[in-house]
């Protein structure tokens, strides 16, 4: 027979210990997780609770922005906008209109007592400038130079040309008279 006593060493039996663990807590690396791990919940929290009150706040100024269209009556914009184009429009024309009377108004400021005239032509070229054509007669030669000095040296007439004098049956001087104006004389403002 076999001593089982002897077969197990009893200096084993007794030497033999339980391993010790020391316990050292969680790691560093598991630690570090956690803590990322509970901040992205956060901010998951957070971005989460912004975005619901940007939606509430779109939807609050969506309707305030509806409230103040229907405030402006569209009808009436439409309305403004249409006369204010007319306006606009009125204004162009305004601005391009000629007022041929104002020339008669400046004939009428310089002519002599004694210079009438007996046909008028008045043209604007491509450029802009307004010029007349006028015939007429004086009672002398001394009344139509002091005519041909007024044309030359006011201010509003640019260039003054007396031409195809002679002596009318009933004695007058007769002639022509050529004359370019400034652009201003006749605009409309």
């Amino acid at each position: 027979m076999i001593d089982t006593n002897s077969l197990i060493s009893k200096k084993t039996a007794t030497t033999l210990q339980k391993p010790s663990y020391r316990e050292k807590g969680l790691g560093f690396f598991v630690w570090f997780s956690g803590l990322m791990f509970f901040i992205s919940l956060l901010a998951f929290g957070g971005v989460f609770f912004y975005k619901r009150v940007l939606n509430g706040e779109i939807n609050e100024l969506s309707a305030s922005l509806d409230r103040a269209k229907a405030a402006f009556e569209p009808a009436l914009i439409t309305t403004l906008n249409y006369n204010a184009n007319i306006i606009e429009a009125a204004k162009t024309l305004l601005a391009k209109h000629t007022a041929v009377s104002r020339v008669f108004d400046l004939l009428e400021d310089i002519t002599l007592p004694g210079v009438r005239f007996t046909s008028f032509a008045f043209s604007i070229d491509k450029e802009g400038k307004p010029s007349f054509n006028m015939q007429g007669e004086a009672k002398s030669y001394t009344i139509l130079a002091q005519q041909a000095n007024l044309f030359e040296d006011h201010e509003q007439i640019e260039e003054a040309l007396f031409s195809n004098f002679s002596l009318t049956s009933t004695g007058n001087v007769g002639f022509t008279v050529e004359a370019t104006l400034k652009p201003e004389t006749i605009t409309y403002r």
